[in-house]
This record gives structure tokens, C-alpha cells and sequence, in this order.
């Protein structure tokens, strides 16, 4: 019996939309795939306007109302949409604009899109309104599926199904048989204990076996999920003798019982979990584990991300919810109506369904995902496989990545395919390395390079990616999620580390890369999560420190809170450089034997500029009146003008600019207030200054125009009170060369000339704060360090 459908809904041909679809030519668009690198990509043109479907909105509800089922379907979810405005809708209907449209998006081919049902409406001279996203799908072996590859998957309403088995099975073999790019992760790495699952038709109680090295290389999955619930279901010495004799599977815990379901219906033998392949009641063996933690993980074979479980307890395979009362709709497929499609909201978009989940908040899981070289996430809505060359959820959703934090490109992809290939790329990135040993030691003699160093972008060129920039990504994400263990910052990202050295041939500094330490060092904490201001003027912070010792003042991991974003300085090659700190010298003594981890101790020696500042703390908000007293326009996030306090008169004196700027950026800026807060520790007769790690100035040669660009990049530093020139971080500030506003200031003004100029002074200065607080003070500071820079000096930062 066919589907009941109004006269509009029966004379859309689904069919032809599609096929249509599939035959425009795509369009190259220059968009940033690869990093840095710029590449061409495959866009798709969509055809929106394809078919005219109801006059109005007016009549899409009264034909949902008399049964019309996709009627009924677009209706529902253009309801739900919080861009719904009644008003708006009997506006349009009534100015007989509200033809309603289906058609289909664009897509983005690079990235394997496939595009959606759109239903607009397109008043005349307006933008469009989408009222909602379908998708079309299908069971697997149709005749839809097989005419059109954009036609999607039916999606279980419990991942224990048999089809859901079925399409894991698939993904594993598909890519274990086929994909060439991922035959180099076929070498499985056994770690020191495995869970025996069994195998065959027959499974006997999992045991644990203690010492699988010498056991051949046969594959292994892993699990990735939440801690919680029964924690005494771990491996200690009073459970070991259970763990090896046999549990049986209805005794384990919910979500590690589903994973051995999972691990069998694979047809692999063998499953690691943290918990029990590792003694929790012996640090000697944590420490000696977690230092393997990278060649579990990337020697797995799979590994089972229990994306949808809260915790030990609460299982995997469990019913969905979300797609139990999913509203769908079929229509025919093409006007014989011999053959019907499914049609359902496209809401289910793979990025979202994987990453919006309990186990993507837990800082632990981030690397357990990238070093494994496939992924199976069971999500709350519907499975999703990753590996180096693919990336599909149950869906049907093909979806390649943007190179970001997430992508297996880097770790998987850029491992050399040969013995002759690993040496010449090995010979390759020592010599860049050994160029830039030399830049480093040249500059301690003031004859630093003319630029930044380009090695950044001699790796991208060999990898295809900029290892760096991919480094802040995943620490910028590490940054969101959270730890139970304070002590667990490092080692939770000790795997990836391990991995980025192997690549880079780099040296691991605290969280940060040799190679690119001063620009590292550069990095901020976006603060916004971690603050809390309440009414008129700042009120309190919300910090949460380290327990006891856990990184130097230098490095992003030594305090707590905030998203990391890990350098402002421009990366460019061809912008010249003014002045460079040098790194003279690098101490980090780790708690143990693990280079990659826990550190005990660490330290910095530095040469470079460091410009005194008066005592940063003397007018610090806290000492302003109570902020109810305060007037509106001093609220933390109202640009405006708080100075050290200095007299207008003393302009002259060194510096004063410089310091008006750093004291409002501690006034106003929330991420410079939040880590001083965290970092800032006063002791009698204590010193601040601002060491200036990177100055650029001059034409980038990249850039289409002759204009004159520039940039310094300071450390804000404090004494600690041990020696004279001991000093921890406190902040990070930049500020740009002036060039705004252009009847202000000459943008062809350079640098070494500037210190001739006057900025603005006496009624003048007055009248430009008023306009431009935020600007003047900026401008002021870069006179400043134009005109007065002290010798460098040597100091060492804790």
C-alpha cells in the first residue's frame, strides 16, 4: 500500500533529484585543508530550486494536518526549529512569498560529503529560509543504494543488532583487506598483559594472561571509556589470581562485559583494558605501562571507544533512545513507484554524533582515539568508524576530515612505507634540525637569522601537514577536557608525544617542542570557562591549582584551567626579524624514567631583552572600590583605558607606555588576569619585567602590498626570591606594530625611526583615548620598545 501523500508530494521525484545532483560538475575551490597549505577543493553544486512544493507554510500545515506523511515531517521539525518565528511566517504567507522549494545542498567532495534535502522558501530580493535538512535512506542491498551512492543506511535502534554487527564486521575487514594507505598499521605490537576472550564458536570465561610479549603478533583490540562505578573490578594483587583463572561474563561490569561481546564479534581473540592489564595498587608498574600507553594503542588492531557509557557500570550495548521514535517517511523512489525510500531530519551529522559524548570530555581518551589506528565509537544515536582512510558512520555518511586535532593523517598516514623511505625522511629532519641548533647558537652572539625559520614549512612540504600547528590543535582540545588526577596532565599525553617525536626527530620540552620553543612559548589560556564575573567590574575567579609540583611556570601544563591556544607569534618565513630570545640552555628532570612524562623539576635559561616594570600588583583591580560602586562603562568585558597611574608628565621616563599597556591588559583582558591569578606569587622587594621573546618588523615578502607589518611578543615575568635573576611567568602579552589610524600614524614610519617620534602628549593623547582607548596604549607600548631596549641579559625561568 503506498504511503498516503498529498498531490505534491506524490509528483516529487526523488530519484531524478539525485541523479540530477550527481551530474553537475563540481567547481575548484582554494580553501585551508592541510594546515598552512592551501589546497584546491571539489565543491559540488546543489539544486535547491529543483522542485515547487507547497504555496505557503499556511498550506504545508494544513496538508500535514489532512495525513500528507513528509508533509507532516517537514512540518514538525520547521516547528522545532528555534529559527521559527510565527510572525515572520504569516508576513511572508500573506506578502505571497512563501513558495516552498526542495531541492539539494552543495557538497563538498574533497571530503566525501554527500549532500542533503533542503526545503527553502525564496522571497523575492531576500535570503532564504531553510526550513529544515532531510536525508534519504534505504535498506542495504536496494536498488536505491545501488543506482545512487548518496542514499543512506537504516540506522538501529540498539547497537546489539545483528545488522549493526554486521556493518562493523564490514568497516574492520574492508579496511584490515583493502586500504592501502592503512596496511602500515598491520604490524600488531603485544603489550605486556591481554584479556583471552576466546574464540571459535565457543567462548570460555575471559582470563587474563599475564605476559603476552613473546606471544606472537596476533591482533588485539583495545577499549577507550569512562572510569566510574565499580571501581574495586580492577586488577590489584587480590584479584589477579580471579583475572587469570576466569570471571564469568555475566560478573563483569556493564560496559567492559559489551566490550568483550564487541571484541568477539570482530572475531578477535584478544582485548586490552587499562584497568586490568595494569597493576593499580603498584606505581612501579603505572609508570612502567603508561610509558607503553602509545604502542598499545597504536598496535591495536581496534579500539572500541565506549562513547555513549558514563561509566565502568553502565554498558555499551544498550537501547537508543534518541532513534527509537525517530520520525520518517517514505516516498516512492521515481514515478513507477516501483521501489520506496525512506526520508528522515539529516540532523544526525557524523562531527556532532562523535564528539558530543561523555567519553570525548575525559582528557585520557584524546590520545587513546588518535594513536589507535581505527576506531569503533559506539555513540548515543549510531556507530562511527575512523581510520587513516575513512571515516563513515551508520548513517551512510562518508566524511573526511579537516585535518584538525582529530585527523589520523599525521600519525598514521605519514609513516614512511619503507625501510629506504623512513632514512631519507630520518636524514631529512635531523639536518633541519641541526640548521636550526646552529640559527640558535648564532643568535646568542646577536647574529640571529634575518627570519623565522622556515623548517615549519619544510616539514609541511614532506609530511603534507604542519606537525606543529597540528601539536597546538591537540593541545588546544587536551586543554578542554578534564582529568581526575592533577598528576595525569603529562602522562595523559605522553602516547601522542612519543608519536610526534618519532616524526619531528624533535626534543620534548614540558608540553612543547624544542625546535619551536620560542614560538611555543608564546602560548595563552582562553580563560571564559574558568571566570566568573558577576553585575559591575570583576568579582572573583574560579581556580582550582595544582595540588603539588606539576610543570615550570613556562610551560601550559603547569597550572590549572583555561584552552590553551599555543603561539601568536607569526609563523611566516618571510617576515624579518628585530630580536629573537635564545634558548641557552634546557633542564627537565623527569619523576621517572619516562622523558615524556610526570616531571620533577625544570628550568630555562635565557638570553634576551627584559624591560623593567613597576609592581604590577600596586594597581591591580583588587584594590579598586567595591564593584557596585563602579560605574557601568567598567565592566571586564567594556573596552577602556586603566594605566599604572603614571603622571602624564613623566613621558619621557623609560618605558612609560609599555607599562600603561601591560597594566590594562591586567585590568582587562580576562585570559592575561587568569593565568597572573594562577602564576603570580609575591615575596618582599619582589621585580617585574617584560623578557621580549620575538620582534618582528619589516614587508612580508608572502604579502600582495609593500605595507610594513610588525609584532612583539613579551613574557610578562616575576622574581621568585631565590637569585637576583630567577624569575617565573606571570603572563603573555602582544601587541602590533602601529599602522591605525592612518592619519595618526605613518604605517611607512619604520621601526629603528619610530623612537624619534612623539606619541601623542597633552590634549591630543586625551581626545585619541577617548576615540581609540583600546589602540593608543597598544601603539604606546611599541614606541616604547622601539626607543628604549636594554642590553640583553642572561636570566633563568622557572
Amino acid at each position: 500500500m503506498p504511503p498516503p501523500l498529498c498531490t505534491y508530494c506524490q509528483q516529487f521525484d526523488v530519484r531524478k533529484l539525485f541523479l540530477d545532483s550527481q551530474e553537475q560538475k563540481p567547481t575548484l575551490q582554494s580553501t585551508n585543508l592541510t594546515g598552512l597549505q592551501f589546497a584546491d577543493q571539489e565543491w559540488q553544486a546543489g539544486l535547491p530550486t529543483f522542485y515547487r512544493h507547497q504555496k505557503s507554510l499556511s498550506d504545508l500545515q494544513a496538508s500535514a494536518k489532512n495525513g500528507c506523511q513528509l508533509c507532516s515531517l517537514i512540518w514538525e521539525l520547521w516547528s522545532a526549529s528555534p529559527y521559527a518565528n510565527l510572525a515572520v511566517d504569516q508576513a511572508i504567507d500573506q506578502a505571497g512569498k512563501g513558495q516552498l522549494f526542495i531541492g539539494t545542498s552543495s557538497s563538498n567532495i574533497s571530503k566525501g560529503q554527500s549532500p542533503s534535502i533542503i526545503v527553502t522558501q525564496r522571497p523575492e530580493n531576500e535570503s532564504p529560509r531553510t526550513l529544515c535538512n532531510l536525508e534519504i535512506f534505504a535498506s542495504p542491498n536496494s536498488k536505491p543504494r545501488q543506482e545512487c551512492k548518496w542514499v543512506g543506511r537504516p540506522v538501529s535502534s540498539n547497537p546489539s543488532a545483528a545488522d549493526c554487527q554486521e556493518i562493523a564486521r564490514a568497516w574492520y575487514s574492508e579496511c584490515m583487506e583493502n586500504h592501502t594507505t592503512c596496511k602500515a598499521t598491520q604490524v600488531f605490537r603485544r603489550p605486556t598483559r591481554l584479556i583471552n576472550v576466546g574464540h571459535g564458536e565457543s567462548f570460555h570465561d575471559p582470563i587474563l594472561e599475564l605476559d603476552t610479549t613473546n606471544q606472537g603478533t596476533a591482533p588485539f583490540a583495545a577499549l577507550s571509556y569512562c572510569w566510574g562505578g565499580q571501581s574495586d573490578f580492577i586488577l590489584t594483587k587480590d584479584l589477579v589470581g580471579q583475572l587469570t583463572t576466569g570471571i564469568p561474563l555475566n560478573k563483569w561490569p556493564g560496559t567492559l562485559r559489551d566490550a568483550i561481546i564487541i571484541t568477539r564479534s570482530l572475531h578477535i581473540q584478544y582485548l586490552w583494558i587499562d584497568a586490568l592489564c595494569i597493576f593499580q595498587d603498584s606505581k612501579e608498574d603505572w609508570f612502567a605501562e603508561a610509558a607503553r600507553m602509545r604502542d598499545v594503542y597504536s598496535g591495536a588492531a581496534i579500539t572500541i571507544l565506549a562513547s555513549n557509557s558514563t561509566s565502568t557500570g553502565a554498558g555499551v550495548l544498550k537501547e537508543r533512545i534518541k532513534n527509537v521514535d525517530l520520525p520518517t517517511c517514505e516516498i516512492p523512489w521515481g514515478v513507477e513507484g516501483l521501489e520506496t525510500v525512506s526520508v528522515r531530519s539529516a540532523s544526525l551529522v557524523l562531527s556532532n554524533t562523535a564528539y558530543d559524548n561523555p567519553l570525548q570530555k575525559r582528557g585520557w581518551t584524546l590520545q587513546e582515539g588518535l594513536l589507535s589506528p581505527r576506531t569503533l565509537s559506539f555513540c548515543n544515536d549510531q556507530l562511527v568508524w575512523e581510520c587513516a582512510s575513512l571515516r563513515e558512520d551508520e548513517c551512510g555518511h562518508k566524511f573526511l576530515l579537516d585535518h584538525k586535532y582529530d585527523s589520523k593523517d599525521l600519525l598514521h598516514k605519514s609513516a614512511p612505507k619503507s625501510r629506504n623511505k623512513a632514512l631519507a625522511q630520518d636524514f631529512v629532519f635531523n639536518l633541519m634540525y641541526y640548521e636550526a641548533s646552529a640559527e640558535r647558537k648564532l643568535s646568542r652572539f646577536g647574529l640571529g637569522p634575518k627570519y623565522i625559520s622556515s623548517w615549519m614549512e619544510q616539514m609541511e612540504d614532506s609530511l603534507g601537514v604542519n606537525p606543529y600547528d597540528r601539536w597546538g590543535d591537540i593541545v588546544s582540545e587536551f586543554s578542554r577536557r578534564s582529568l581526575t588526577q592533577d598528576m595525569d596532565m603529562l602522562p595523559a599525553l605522553a602516547g601522542i608525544a612519543r608519536a610526534f617525536a618519532a616524526i619531528t626527530k624533535d626534543v620534548y620540552v614540558v608540553g612543547m617542542w624544542k625546535m619551536e620553543l620560542i614560538n611555543q612559548l608564546c602560548w595563552s589560556k582562553w580563560s571564559q570557562a574558568e571566570f566568573e564575573y558577576q553585575g559591575k567590574g570583576p568579582d572573583r575567579f574560579l581556580l582550582t591549582k595544582p595540588k603539588t609540583y606539576r610543570a615550570p611556570s613556562w610551560s601550559w601544563a603547569g597550572f590549572n584551567g583555561g584552552v590553551v591556544r599555543m603561539s601568536a607569534v607569526p609563523t611566516s618565513g618571510s617576515t624579518p626579524l628585530l630580536s629573537i630570545t635564545t634558548i641557552l640552555k634546557v633542564v627537565v628532570e623527569p619523576n621517572d624514567t619516562d622523558e615524556f612524562g610526570q616531571v620533577k623539576h625544570a628550568y630555562l635559561d635565557v638570553k634576551g631583552t627584559v624591560l623593567p616594570l613597576d609592581n604590577l600588583k600596586q594597581n591591580y583591580w583588587e584594590h579598586w572600590k567595591h564593584r557596585e560602586d563602579y560605574p557601568e562603562d567598567a565592566r571586564l568585558d567594556y573596552p577602556r583605558v586603566i594605566t599604572s597611574g603614571v603622571d602624564t608628565k613623566e613621558e619621557d621616563k623609560p618605558w612609560y607606555g609599555l607599562m600603561d599597556f601591560v597594566q590594562n591588559q591586567l585590568n582587562t583582558n580576562i585570559d592575561v588576569a587568569f593565568e597572573f591569578e594562577q602564576q603570580h606569587i609575591p615575596h618582599p622587594g619582589q621585580k617585574f619585567g617584560a623578557l621580549l621573546l620575538v620582534l618582528t618588523e619589516g614587508v612580508d615578502s608572502a604579502r600582495q602590498d609593500d605595507d610594513i607589518v610588525g609584532q612583539a611578543n613579551m613574557m610578562l615575568v616575576e622574581t621568585t626570591g631565590n637569585t637576583p635573576t630567577e624569575y617565573r611567568r606571570i603572563g603573555i602579552i602582544a601587541f602590533q606594530r602601529p599602522g591605525f589610524p592612518m592619519e595618526q600614524i605613518d604605517p611607512e614610519i619604520k621601526f629603528k625611526e619610530s623612537k624619534n617620534i612623539k606619541l601623542f602628549s597633552g590634549k591630543d593623547r586625551t581626545e585619541f583615548e577617548m576615540r581609540f582607548p583600546e589602540y593608543v596604549l597598544e601603539y604606546g607600548a611599541w614606541m616604547d620598545v622601539a626607543k628604549y631596549r636594554p642590553k640583553r641579559t642572561t636570566i633563568r625561568l622557572v
